[in-house]
């Protein structure tokens, strides 16, 4: 018989499952895969952003000697943010455990750490998928709850900005310059950015499904390939799904989220445009878990502990729960560099 003292071990303290579960596997996430947000691990809870206005102005000359203009101090002020909490829980029975040694190919610590962490693993993915929809929520600049209304942090009024008027590609009108208009939407970016984009910056799309469709389908844009040595490439966009096709100066990607195209998606005549490689627009703030073992230490992008029903007896327990936690915060430093786009 299994006894639930086999979670009692090193291997199941706060530390130990949470380097565990940073290997189990996640639902993928096509803005994680991109390494958009800068890990930035935090001691606390809370976050200051310093704001500060910096603005350019040209100097008029002066006579030689004479009294020069006097540099007039810009606008400061701090903004006070706090990490979001992210927190799922299962239970496992000590029934469902038993006689996992039947098969006598390891031993009962093995084993019962093997169905723990596959438990595990499956909670850590509706987080990953959390994750994914706060990437997405971060590059619109507006960070919504899980119920797709509620509002955590509108970055542009955080940042004291406005947010730009949305572009319309207008791709249902076959003579649009499609173009024309994706290379005024990147200097109007690079404009906005006030010195985070460099040499390595690129202009990013998620498009939705009609939205891409469109693009792609677009005579202006096939006129453009087919005559080309490119020709292939928008071969390969059009032919599968899910793919991504460089128009000028912006790559266009159809994105994928969640499978019911509802829960994580971006609307499907609609993209959401940003930088990539840009300095000091995004970042992941992670604080650190509210255990004595963890307090007060820089956080990690995922936490996993384990409790028992009878915590000074646990081979007495009939159950083990498990629960992963993640506080952190997908943070958006310049939303007007951001832009929405529209198909018509």
């Amino acid at each position: 018989m299994t006894s639930m003292n086999a979670f009692s071990g090193n291997a199941f303290e706060v530390v130990s499952l949470s380097n565990a579960i940073t290997n189990a596997p996640f639902v993928p996430g096509f803005l994680g895969s991109l390494n958009l947000f800068t890990p930035v691990p935090e001691t606390s809870h809370n976050i200051l952003v310093d704001r500060q206005n910096t603005e350019f102005t040209l100097i008029p000359t002066t006579p030689i000697n004479g009294p020069i203009p006097a540099r007039q101090q810009q606008g400061r002020n701090t903004v006070n943010l706090q990490m979001v909490h992210l927190g799922k829980s299962f239970t496992l029975m000590a029934s469902s455990v038993q006689g996992i040694r039947a098969h006598g190919r390891s031993s009962e610590l093995e084993s019962a750490a093997v169905k723990f962490l596959q438990e595990l693993a499956l909670v850590r993915r509706d987080v990953e998928l959390t994750e994914e929809y706060h990437r997405l929520g971060a590059i619109q600049g507006i960070l919504l709850d899980a119920d797709g209304t509620t509002v955590i942090y509108d970055y542009f009024t955080e940042m004291g900005e406005a947010a730009p008027v949305a572009v319309n590609f207008a791709l249902n009108v076959s003579t649009t310059d499609v173009y024309g208009i994706g290379r005024e939407v990147a200097r109007s970016m690079g404009r906005s950015a006030g010195g985070a984009f460099t040499p390595n910056t690129t202009i990013n799309a998620l498009c939705g499904d009609q939205f891409y469709d469109d693009l792609i389908g677009h005579s202006n844009v096939k006129e453009f390939y087919l005559n080309s040595v490119r020709s292939r490439e928008l071969e390969a966009a059009s032919g599968a799904i899910f793919e991504s096709l460089k128009v000028g100066a912006i790559t266009y990607h159809n994105y994928r989220g969640s499978d019911d195209n509802s829960a994580v998606a971006v609307p499907t005549d609609e993209c959401r445009i940003f930088p990539r490689n840009a300095e000091g627009v995004f970042s992941k703030v992670q604080g650190p878990h509210t255990t004595f073992s963890t307090v007060n230490t820089p956080g990690l992008p995922l936490y996993a502990e384990r409790t028992f029903e009878n915590p000074v007896n646990p081979g007495e327990s009939k159950w083990v729960k498990g629960e992963v936690h993640a506080y952190n915060l997908h943070m958006c430093m310049k939303p007007r560099v951001l832009r929405k786009g529209t198909a018509s």
